[in-house]
């Protein structure tokens, strides 16, 4: 007697199913979920999401051309870079050894962490001499205010409301 309620399927076709479903990346579902949340929020609700997608857009268009500029510019940076370090030349050899060796000797990490709070010191610092060396007629910003082109104190006076993020 057979068993009227047993699968039709046999068990190979039934594990090709299954392997086909466990090989299937379950993030992609959420990204579409995400995708179909957003461009329903900007079409159903234009005034506050329509404006939002059209700074991000801008941020995209702006983000892609700086990464193809940024893409051509290391590209001829790195055939030069290689080309001296197989160089016969001893300089040029040397030199892009100790450049290849300390950028990847140091963690990406550091270098962010050293552009962010470092890099603006030595800004200033040299910003501040040679202001002060300048004519006052030709100075391209006061000398006490050295500070206003601080990237981050400007985009935290931004976000704070505030003329100067220095301002209790």
């Amino acid at each position: 007697m057979t068993n009227l309620h047993a699968p039709s399927t046999t068990p190979a076709v039934a594990s090709a199913a299954q392997n086909r479903w466990a090989r299937f990346d379950r993030w992609w579902l959420l990204f579409f979920a995400v995708l179909f949340l957003v461009v329903a929020l900007v079409l159903l609700a234009p005034k506050p999401y329509g404006d939002i997608w059209n700074f991000v857009k801008d941020g995209i268009i702006v983000t892609l051309k700086i990464s193809i500029v940024s893409f051509f510019f290391i590209l001829i940076v790195g055939v030069l870079g290689g080309m001296a370090r197989v160089s016969h030349n001893r300089f040029l050899n040397l030199l892009s050894s100790l450049y290849v060796e300390v950028v990847r000797g140091i963690p990406v990490l550091v270098w962010l962490l050293w552009i962010w709070y470092a890099l603006p010191q030595v800004r200033d610092s040299v910003g501040t001499a040679v202001a002060s060396a300048m004519p006052p007629s030709v100075r391209p910003w006061p000398v006490d205010h050295v500070d206003a082109l601080n990237p981050r104190l400007t985009w935290r006076a931004g976000f704070s409301g505030r003329d100067s993020a220095r301002r209790g």
